[in-house]
């Protein structure tokens, strides 16, 4: 997740599901495995035609992922955000950092977002996709009563909602996945989701 996309509609969209998930199956904890990617340089700011200041304090209250903690402070769910950097050429170093630190949480059930910055690869992944092998890596983590939740960002493809629940169920294999989405908030985004059973 670019850190230039943190606190959008979508992020409204994705914690309404994640909350309503957590209080429907009383869930201990939420945690957000981000995908982190940071911006390369700080945003411009122009004054008419001259560039002036952009205040990291701004961007820091504005686009860290790490805030939305306070969502929940001191109640359940404990919202636990995974802030790794992502870095597309370690993918599966990445994905084995994560899950260690996963499997060191004493939260349970829990639900565990994977959340990069546009979902399901479709073949070939790019920095901003979470692949079908690591969805599979973090399912196979997961122990049961915990819930799997996935975001995924409308592509070009006319049922695009229907394809991405396709290839996550495919990688579930027979848990029930259930779709989420707000239109009157976020019509280019859905979440996927599915419980892990005995």
């Amino acid at each position: 997740m670019r850190d230039i996309w943190y606190a959008d509609n979508r992020d409204l969209v994705k914690w309404a599901v994640l909350l309503n998930l957590a209080a429907d199956y009383d869930l201990a904890a939420v945690v957000q495995v981000g995908f982190l990617r940071p911006g390369s340089e700080g945003p411009r700011l122009l004054c008419d035609d001259k560039e002036v200041p952009f205040p990291t304090a701004v961007w820091q209250h504005f686009r860290t992922p790490g805030r939305v903690t306070a969502l929940t402070a001191g109640r359940k769910p404990e919202i636990i955000v995974i802030e790794d950097i992502f870095d597309p050429n370690s993918r599966g170093l990445y994905v084995s950092r994560v899950l260690a630190t996963i499997s060191q949480l004493k939260h349970n059930p829990k639900a565990v977002l994977l959340d990069p910055d546009t979902g399901i690869a479709p073949s070939v992944p790019k920095a901003e996709h979470v692949t079908p092998e690591e969805i599979r890596a973090f399912w196979s983590a997961l122990l049961p009563g915990d819930w799997l939740v996935v975001y995924q960002h409308a592509s070009r493809v006319f049922h695009w909602r229907d394809a991405g629940r396709a290839r996550f169920a495919n990688v579930v294999a027979s848990a029930a996945v259930t779709t989420f989405r707000s239109p009157d908030v976020a019509l280019d985004v859905a979440f996927y989701a599915a419980q892990k059973t005995p």
